[in-house]
C-alpha cells in the first residue's frame, strides 16, 4: 500500500489555521490509560488527533459551509477514503470500547480565518489543481452575507468523535 499524501502542500497553512484540541480531551485520555508509556493514535493525518469534519457556527453559515461547500462544491474532490472519516463511529473497532464524555473544540474566528481554514482542506486543493481556480469564490458572497460584519468574531465549534478502547492484556514493547 502506498502513502497517499493529501496534506503536505498546504501543511504550513493548516498549522496556521487549524483549531486546537481541548486540554480536557488529553487529560481524560491520560487519566484512563493503564500505563503512560504507549497510546495508539490511529489514522489522524499529522498525529494531532482524530476529528470529524462537521463544525457549527450559526445555522445560515453552517448551511453554506457544511452543505453547499463541503458536499456540492468540493464534494467530488474528496479522496474516496474520506467516507471512513464520515462514518468513523460505525467502523469496526479492535478493542472493547469505553464510553467517553463529550468533547468539542471551540475557537473565536473572523471570516478571514474560516476561509483560510477551508482553503487548507485537501478537497479544496484538489479542486484548485483540477480547475485552476479557487472554489471558495463560489460561496464567497453567500458566506459573507451569512456571516455579516466580516470584522466580527464568531464561535466555531467542532463536536469531536472519540473512540477509546483499552487493551486488556498488554504486550511488552518489541525492541
Amino acid at each position: 500500500m502506498s502513502f497517499k499524501d493529501h496534506f503536505s502542500k498546504q501543511a504550513p497553512d493548516y498549522a496556521k489555521f487549524r483549531p486546537k484540541y481541548p486540554p480536557e480531551l488529553f487529560e481524560y485520555l491520560g487519566g484512563i490509560a493503564p500505563q503512560q508509556k504507549l497510546a495508539w493514535d490511529c489514522a489522524t493525518g499529522n498525529g494531532q488527533a482524530a476529528v470529524a469534519l462537521a463544525f457549527r457556527i450559526a445555522p445560515a453559515i453552517d448551511e453554506v459551509v457544511n452543505n453547499r461547500y463541503y458536499r456540492k462544491v468540493v464534494g467530488p474532490f474528496w479522496p474516496p477514503e474520506r467516507t471512513l472519516i464520515e462514518k468513523f463511529e460505525q467502523l469496526p473497532f479492535p478493542f472493547p470500547e469505553t464510553e467517553t464524555p463529550r468533547f468539542q473544540m471551540s475557537v473565536q474566528w473572523k471570516l478571514e480565518h474560516l476561509i483560510g481554514y477551508l482553503r487548507t482542506w485537501s478537497a479544496t486543493q484538489r479542486f484548485i489543481a483540477a480547475n485552476g481556480r479557487d472554489p471558495l469564490e463560489e460561496i464567497a458572497a453567500e458566506l459573507g452575507a451569512a456571516w455579516g460584519d466580516t470584522k466580527q468574531s464568531r464561535r466555531v465549534v467542532w463536536p469531536l468523535t472519540v473512540r477509546v478502547g483499552i487493551r486488556t492484556t498488554p504486550e511488552p514493547p518489541k525492541e
